[in-house]
C-alpha cells in the first residue's frame, strides 16, 4: 500500500517544483492521481479492501502511516492557495482535498456501471472526467450573478 502511495508522493515533489498557479497545480495532481489509481488497479483495490474490512482501528492506520502525508500535502496546498487570494478564505481545505480524492476512488469503483449511463460521456474519459470534477470544485455550481 505504501508502495502506491508513493506514486501520489512523488507526483505531489513535481508539482510542488513546477511553477503554476494553485489551481493548475490542484487539477494537475487530480489528473495525475486518477491516472495512478486506474494503472494501478490492482493497489487501489488493496487499499480500498483494507480500508473497508479493517474497522476503525485499521481506518486509523491506514490515515496515519499510508494516505495521510498525501491528504495533508493536498490540504497544504489549498490553504497556500488560501494565502495568496487564489481561494475563497472560508473554504475547509480539509474538505477541499477529501472531495477531490473521494471523487477519483469513486470514478474507479463506478467505472463498471457509470459506462453504461448514457448521460457520462466522460465514463470512459478520464481526463475529462478530472477536467470536469475540477472545474466543479473550482468554480461551484452556481452561475455567477445569480441571486441563488
Amino acid at each position: 500500500m505504501k508502495t502506491a502511495v508513493q506514486r501520489s508522493s512523488a507526483l505531489l515533489d513535481s508539482l510542488e517544483k513546477t511553477p503554476g498557479s494553485h489551481s493548475q497545480n490542484l487539477s494537475a495532481f487530480s489528473a495525475g492521481q486518477l491516472q495512478n489509481i486506474l494503472a494501478n488497479n490492482r493497489s487501489t483495490k488493496l487499499i480500498l479492501r483494507e480500508a473497508l474490512s479493517g474497522g476503525s482501528q485499521r481506518g486509523q492506520d491506514i490515515a496515519q502511516h499510508v494516505v495521510g502525508g498525501i491528504f495533508t500535502r493536498v490540504i497544504a496546498m489549498v490553504r497556500s492557495g488560501q494565502q495568496e487570494n487564489e481561494f475563497r478564505k472560508d473554504l475547509n481545505p480539509a474538505l477541499a482535498a477529501f472531495i477531490l480524492v473521494a471523487a477519483n476512488m469513486f470514478f474507479f469503483q463506478a467505472g463498471p456501471v457509470i459506462q453504461h449511463v448514457p448521460e457520462a460521456p466522460f465514463s470512459n474519459d478520464p481526463n475529462a472526467y478530472s477536467q470536469g470534477v475540477m472545474d466543479i470544485l473550482l468554480n461551484g455550481l452556481i452561475q455567477e450573478g445569480s441571486d441563488k
